[in-house]
């Protein structure tokens, strides 16, 4: 999960439906992993208009009677056109974009600004939703990524409050920023599992210069990769297996990239707060921009 903690589980179940904000049956791209995703159908048509901004995606998952938690498992991350809209946003603030930086490197006020933006807008955090006693709660929340490579996310959601076999749970992506290959959840499970969490044994970089310093803890001593052709060899020294035992490896790791950018305009300040404070603003931002790139590439005559 996003703490890094491993869960283990015998069975996910999948969802016995899902619809859209159309009430259109959308269970067949989650119900398994297929590589077949769900996400915004982005028409290239420069008078492509929806009329809406986020999707509203309602699961229908079985649930036992007794059941006070449930982890809620999808295959999720950003889609392309999310993925864009990043380097969009942060173009915006042109030549004060490493002041910028190294505010949320330091976890200050940009940060906090920052986070309560994502939250509420729920371009890369997803709410999750679960209906309890006829409203929508929030229980949880779906972190991003990608968008080249998708990624397992597992949440632990709380049902107390919520009565009898079937559970209901509502994403809200916005248009144009998520897609999903599956999704799934998961009850009590009793499977045997030993996790065992290996330390860095060997590491070098593609100079031979040791990195295992750098590598061995969560410590802010990063392993900074700035080109392309930078690479680390890294080995760590695997423990015998466990008689009628099978063992999985993962690899664990934490860091952050930076986008390359040209700073050489002026911040947009003004730009920036009226996004910031104004709630949906960054969703019509994104359909216009969307329209212009569709002109650009000469797409309009349909």
């Amino acid at each position: 999960d996003i703490s890094g903690k491993m869960s283990v589980f015998e069975k996910a179940f999948p969802p016995l439906s899902v619809t859209d904000e159309n009430g259109k049956d959308i269970t067949v791209f989650f119900n398994k992993r297929d590589i077949v995703q769900w996400q915004t159908d982005m028409q290239d048509d420069a008078l492509y208009e929806t009329g809406k901004r986020k999707h509203e995606l309602i699961f229908k998952f079985p649930k036992p009677k007794d059941a006070k938690k449930v982890k809620l498992l999808v295959n999720a991350g950003t889609a392309q056109w999310g993925e864009y809209m990043i380097k969009k946003m942060l173009d915006i603030r042109g030549n004060k974009v490493d002041k910028w930086y190294e505010d949320i490197n330091k976890k200050g006020i940009e940060m906090l600004k920052l986070y309560q933006f994502v939250d509420r807008e729920e371009l890369f955090i997803l709410k999750a939703n679960i209906l309890e006693n006829g409203r929508w709660i929030n229980r949880g929340s779906i972190s991003a990524g990608g968008p080249y490579i998708d990624e397992d996310r597992i949440i632990e959601l709380n049902t107390e409050n919520v009565t009898g076999d079937t559970l209901f749970i509502k994403l809200s992506p916005p248009y144009g920023y998520w897609k999903f290959d599956y999704a799934g959840v998961i009850y009590e499970s009793s499977a045997p599992v030993k996790v065992t969490e290996l330390q860095v044994n060997y590491a070098v970089d593609e100079k031979g210069k040791d990195l295992k310093a750098s590598l061995s803890g969560i410590d802010g001593n990063y392993y900074s990769m700035p080109e392309m052709t930078n690479s680390a060899n890294i080995e760590f020294e695997v423990p015998a297996p466990v008689e009628n035992m099978k063992r999985s490896l993962f690899l664990k790791t934490t860091g952050y990239y930076e986008i390359h950018l040209k700073k050489d305009k002026p911040e947009q300040t003004e730009l920036i707060e009226k996004i910031y404070n104004t709630p949906g603003l960054i969703l019509e931002i994104t359909m216009n921009e969307y329209i212009k790139k569709i002109k650009s590439l000469g797409l309009n005559d349909k």
